[in-house]
Order: structure tokens, then C-alpha cells, then sequence
């Protein structure tokens, strides 16, 4: 029979014991073995209700971490789907800009770097609204605006 508890063997037992007979005596020992029985008991009840404690609280951060795990499988997945959508929505915008400017450019190839007016119309200025007074009359207009604006106002006369 092995008593190597804590590293305390069956001499170290007997010696304990005996000393304990010395101390306590022999009439006291069955209540101080009842005491320390019942203190063993408490420790044990104790030590099952914090491992039961703990028990609990790992379940519920397990169930926790299966949930956000989870969550961040669907949220991947959304990600994945939303990123091909604004992929293929990219791609169709580049065709539409690529066939919108490709007359654009065929034209400055064949003029030379230079594109006719037939491709590229003329601005129309929203404020003058016709072609007539969208040339150097404007430039003239916003010249006399320009005077206008930078003009200090005189203050008014009290007396």
C-alpha cells in the first residue's frame, strides 16, 4: 500500500499520528478526528460548488464564443457576397466608361491628339444659357462682377 500523499509516505503517517496522540491525547483524538473529518467534508463541498461554479461559467463563454463565431461565419459571407457585387458593378462601370469614351478617343487618334467638336460638344454655361453669351462676353461679365464685388461700400453720412 502506497502513501505517498503530498509527498509524505507511511513512516511520516505514524509519526504524525503518534504526535498527534502526544498533543491532543487520547481521550480528545476521536473528537478531533470527528472535526477534522467534518472540515475535510466542508473543504470538499466547497471545492464541488466553485468547480460546479466554473463549470457553469465555461459552458455559458463556450456557448458565447460558438455564437460570435458564428456570427462572423455569416458576416464572411455577406462580405464575400457584397464584395462580387461591387466587383461585377466596377467591371460594369469600366465597360460603360470605356464604350462611353471609346468614340472619344478614336477621334483624337485619328485627328492626331486632337478631338474634333463632332465627338465633343461645346459647354453651354448654365448662367447665360446660349452659346452667344457663353464667350467672351461672360469672361467680360464676371470681370465687372469682379469690380463689383471688390468695392468697399462707403459707410453712411450721420451728420
Amino acid at each position: 500500500m502506497d502513501f505517498s500523499v503530498f509527498g509524505i509516505g507511511l513512516p511520516e503517517v505514524f509519526a504524525i499520528l503518534i504526535l498527534l496522540v502526544v498533543v491532543v491525547g487520547p481521550k480528545r483524538l476521536p473528537e478531533m478526528a470527528w472535526h477534522i473529518g467534518r472540515a475535510v467534508k466542508t473543504l470538499q463541498r466547497y471545492a464541488r460548488a466553485v468547480r460546479d461554479e466554473f463549470g457553469e461559467e465555461y459552458q455559458y463563454l463556450d456557448e458565447e464564443i460558438r455564437t460570435i463565431k458564428e456570427d462572423a461565419r455569416e458576416i464572411n459571407a455577406e462580405m464575400r457576397e457584397v464584395r462580387a457585387e461591387v466587383t461585377e458593378n466596377v467591371e460594369e462601370v469600366q465597360t460603360d466608361f470605356r464604350e462611353a469614351t471609346e468614340p472619344i478617343t478614336d477621334d483624337m487618334k485619328v485627328n492626331g491628339g486632337e478631338s474634333s467638336s463632332s465627338v465633343i460638344p461645346t459647354p453651354v454655361n448654365p448662367v447665360f444659357h446660349s452659346q452667344s453669351d457663353n464667350t467672351a462676353s461672360s469672361t467680360s461679365k464676371v470681370v465687372d462682377n469682379e469690380a463689383t464685388v471688390s468695392q468697399k461700400p462707403t459707410p453712411p453720412r450721420i451728420f
